[in-house]
Order: structure tokens, then sequence, then C-alpha cells
């Protein structure tokens, strides 16, 4: 019966239409986009953005903040800069001078106040701010006061810390009198009875260190007289180290106690957003990394937490070496797709190719076409013919060997 035909065919072509319709496996320039899951709608809402860089950053990360905030502000969203603070600037070099000029104009309290503001600073900072013949002069121009004022045992110190900083320094005949000279000749004495040491720095080799205004290498052996001196160490990812260093021994090893400047974590990241009334914080760290293959330069991940669960939603590592436009693009972009809920897989670099659309002759609903028309030719013929109304069968002609 051509009803019966009709139904077995179309039964056929159905499942020819549904084979050549079913979804392809996914090609390299779509499999980006075929991990993203589709951000829920509990994922939409206020946004906090919290950049988080070193204390004296370099241009890159000062212009990834920019791009940062301007993404922030086209959305809608609050950025909060929780970067630790750059040192003050020094001071010390002008209240140096305000000493001289207030000794030369025999106003030796004012000398005084200014000279112990001026060492308080340098205890702190480990000398920042002088060059290490201004260290010497400090302390020579301190003993001078301290002498001025009667305070002998005062300016015995301050003669022989200036001798210890520099050993071979001579005052000048013709500026000071004879009692200052003897003074500071007994320092030299004292100081040169006891032999030099060898001081050795222990910091990553990546870091600069000054030892009494000097550069020295780290881990190098430098000769350095019997007393207390000055340290100074700056190391990338770590807070300014400055103070002074007792070297006492023939060999010393000096290890600062260095502070790492550490982002944010995940619990941090929600706590400030929940504090703001946010549903999701955006987490961007920068961190100064050493110049190698494994990390050229500065690097900022982002972080995208939502606060609700406080888990991680999505992450984009993003290298901050050079500052270019295409550098800047590529982050606006990974910055706006998880701020706008998309999820980046965790690893994921925004500089990584973006998923293509799928072509038209990939797409299910032609091969769906395809599928119908080829089946349609060749299940269509049987079930109209009128040939047999019987039916028909399919049998080998010819007679069976034997």
């Amino acid at each position: 019966m051509i009803g019966s035909r009709a139904a077995v065919a179309g039964c056929l072509l159905a499942g020819v239409v549904s084979w050549f319709a079913r979804p392809g496996p996914a090609h390299a320039e779509d499999s980006a986009a075929a991990v993203q899951p589709a951000p829920d709608a509990d994922a939409r809402g206020p946004v906090l953005v919290v950049f988080h860089g070193p204390a004296q950053p370099p241009a890159t990360v000062g212009s990834a903040r920019a791009t940062l905030s301007a993404v922030a502000r086209e959305r809608g969203a609050v950025l909060l800069d929780v970067s630790p603070e750059p040192p003050a600037k020094p001071e010390a070099g002008l209240h140096l001078r305000r000493a001289r000029d207030a000794y030369q104009s025999f106003d030796y309290e004012r000398a005084h106040t200014e000279i112990r503001t001026v060492l308080d600073e340098l205890a702190r900072t480990g000398g920042a701010g002088l060059a290490a013949d201004d260290l010497v002069d400090a302390h020579i121009l301190a003993a001078l006061v301290a002498g001025e004022r009667g305070d002998a045992d005062a300016s015995w110190e301050h003669f022989v810390q200036a001798v210890v900083l520099e050993p071979s320094r001579r005052l000048d005949p013709v500026r000071h009198p004879p009692r200052v000279l003897d003074g500071f000749e007994r320092a030299r004495e004292a100081v040169a009875a006891s032999p030099p040491a060898s001081v050795r720095v222990d910091v990553a080799r990546r870091c600069q260190v000054a030892l009494d205004g000097h550069p020295v290498r780290p881990g190098d052996g430098v000769p350095a007289a019997r007393g207390e001196h000055y340290l100074r160490v700056r190391c990338a990812g770590h807070a300014d180290y400055g103070g002074r260093v007792l070297v006492v021994g023939e060999r010393v090893t000096l290890r600062p106690a260095l502070v790492a400047e550490s982002a944010p974590a995940t619990a941090e990241l929600r706590a400030l957003g929940e504090q703001r009334g946010a549903r999701r914080v955006l987490g961007a760290a920068a961190v100064i990394a050493p110049q190698s293959a494994a990390a050229p330069g500065p690097t900022l991940t982002l972080t995208l937490v939502d606060v609700a669960s406080e888990s991680v939603r999505g992450q984009a590592l993003a290298s901050l070496a050079e500052d270019s436009a295409e550098s800047r693009t590529q982050l606006r972009r990974a910055a706006a797709r998880l701020l706008d809920g998309d999820v980046l897989g965790q690893g994921a670099r925004p500089g990584a190719r973006p998923a293509q659309p799928t072509p038209w002759y990939r797409r299910p609903w032609v091969w769906g076409v395809t599928g119908a028309a080829v089946g349609a030719a060749v299940l269509l013929p049987f079930a109209l013919s009128r040939d047999d109304a019987r039916g028909f069968s399919v049998q080998p002609g010819g007679e069976l060997p034997r």
C-alpha cells in the first residue's frame, strides 16, 4: 500500500535528516567558545574592580591600570586601588643643607635640630636620598654641632661613625681648628685598630643593594670597617628595605627581612566586595617579574570572584612586558569579557585568538536540508511506485551454485 510505503519512507527520511543535522566535532577555532559556559543571571550585577600593583610601578603597570579604569568606568564599575603607598620622598638632603646653613650662622640649636632630623631619616631609610660622601658629611657635621654644644661624647661617636663609613676621609686643616682635627684623627686610629670585615648581602641577584651609599652586587663580599653601616635593598615584588646594620665579625652575612607586596587573596577580594555591596569582584594583580624566558616582565592576573559563593568565576593572565596598542587592546578585551559576565578558563590568556563564527557550510540546518534532499531522491521513487500493490522484495538473481 502506498500509505505504508510512505510511512516507511518518512521514517527513513527522518533518520537521514537527523543524522546529517547532528552537530559535528568542534574545530580548533571553536574550542575556546566551546569551553565557555554561558553566564547565569546571578553572575550579573554590581562589580568592584580591585587593583593591586607595586609601590613604585613601571610605566607598563600604570598604563594597565588606566586601561582597567576606563573599562570599569564604561560599565559603571568602581575601581579600588589597594596598592601600597610609595615611600615618602627623601628629605635628608634638604635638612642637611639647612643644618649646614645654621652651623655656619652659629645657630647651633637649630643646626642640632636639623641634623637630628637628617640622622633619624637615614636610620629609617638606610641612607636614602644622600650620596656616599653626604652620609659621611652628615656625621661630621653632627660631631661639630655636638662639640659646639659641649657634648664631647656625642661628638666622638659621630666622628667614629664618619670614619666607619669612609676610613680614608680626611678633614681640611684650613677649615677646622686643631682640636677638631685632633679628635677626628683619634677616631681614625680607633677604627683602624680593628681589621676590616667582609660583608655579604644575601638577597636575590636581581635585587639592587647599596651599602653606605655604594652599590654592591648581591652575594659578593665587600670590605667594610667594623661598626654600624647603612643598608638599602630594593627587590621586585617587595617593599624597599632600609636601616642601619651592625658589622662586628670577620665575615658577616646580612639577610634583610624583606616584606612581600602580596595582592589580596580570594577571601579578601570577597570581603571587599561584600563591604561595598558588589555581587562580583574583579581582582587585578600586577607582579614585577625578573627578566627571563618564563616571565619576560611584569604580568597582570585578572581574577573574577563571586561574592556570594566566594568562588573564582574566571581568570586571565596578561603580559605587561611592553606598553603597546595591541597589549592594551588584549587587556581591554579580557577585562570586558569578565566584567560582562563571561567566564574565562583558568589560565586563559587575553591574547588568545578569539572564537570565529561557524561558517555557513558547517551549520546543522544546512546539512539537514542537504540530507532531506538526498533522502527524498533515494526513497520517494519506492514510495510512489504502483507496479506491485503487494510490495516488493530484494533477492539475488540467477541460480545458486551447486
